[in-house]
């Protein structure tokens, strides 16, 4: 199991006793609780950090919610979670707009079908964002988008059923990059052993895991990870933990 202690990921601030806090997470959350929890923290100033929509076993397989809010920005925010592809695209020309750009995205399987989460903040900074692609369509366009000047912020996976076996799909959010800005880096569908390579390297290297989104490939679960150096604080990375070893952590 991975256990680094390096340049990180978000500082982590402990939780203050009065009303307001520096960061909050939730998860098992089901929409209702999602939407609640949401407007608390948004109220008390904090800012939607990262939203995941899962498949819960545990709820018969009922959608839920993981999410984190803290005060690292007070940028003002649009958010938007179980929303088609269409919609989304929708959602993103109308906040483009209106001088918000997407910075987030999430994606997860409702049956056979996709479904999204996404965080938009006011930029300038021109964005393309790209859904619902296969692992060589994704490469593809990665490897185009770098060559332009572009660099991939977020992305997400999921799968979504295919006969009798299951398709991986990803989506992700390129943003033209900065000459003097942070360099990103992407490792795709690697097996565990890569992974644990990679992330040797990288974090040895002081890039922090600022994205980890795991799919199913041929049956094999493999790793989708995005790195950004420089790095920060210190930081923690524990995979595959069970709620009740998320929850203790």
């Amino acid at each position: 199991q991975l256990r680094i202690i390096l340049p990180a990921l978000i500082h982590l601030s402990a939780l203050s006793t009065v009303l307001s806090v520096d960061w909050v997470t939730r998860h098992a959350l089901t929409t209702q609780e999602y939407q609640t929890e949401h407007a608390q923290w948004e109220e008390q100033g904090l800012r939607l950090r990262c939203v995941a929509g899962y498949s819960d076993s545990a709820a018969g397989g009922d959608i839920r919610y993981a999410a984190v809010w803290d005060n690292t920005t007070l940028r003002p925010q649009r958010t938007s979670h179980g929303i088609t592809k269409s919609t989304l695209g929708i959602q993103a020309n109308a906040n483009s707009a209106d001088g918000f750009r997407l910075k987030f995205i999430n994606m997860y399987a409702v049956g056979s079908e996709v479904r999204y989460a996404a965080i938009w903040e006011p930029s300038t900074t021109p964005e393309i964002h790209l859904e619902e692609l296969s692992g060589i369509a994704f490469e593809n366009a990665h490897q185009s988008l770098t060559g332009l000047g572009y660099q991939l912020i977020s992305m997400g996976s999921c799968n979504v059923p295919n006969g009798e076996s299951s398709q991986d799909l990803y989506s992700g959010v390129w943003s033209l990059a900065d000459a003097l800005g942070s360099a990103n880096e992407l490792r795709f569908r690697q097996s565990a052993s890569q992974y644990q390579s990679a992330f040797d390297e990288l974090a040895g290297e002081g890039y922090r895991l600022v994205c980890l989104a795991p799919c199913t490939v041929d049956g094999e679960l493999r790793y989708n990870s995005l790195w950004k150096n420089p790095g920060g604080s210190s930081w923690w990375s524990y995979p595959d933990l069970d709620e009740a070893n998320y929850r203790s952590e």
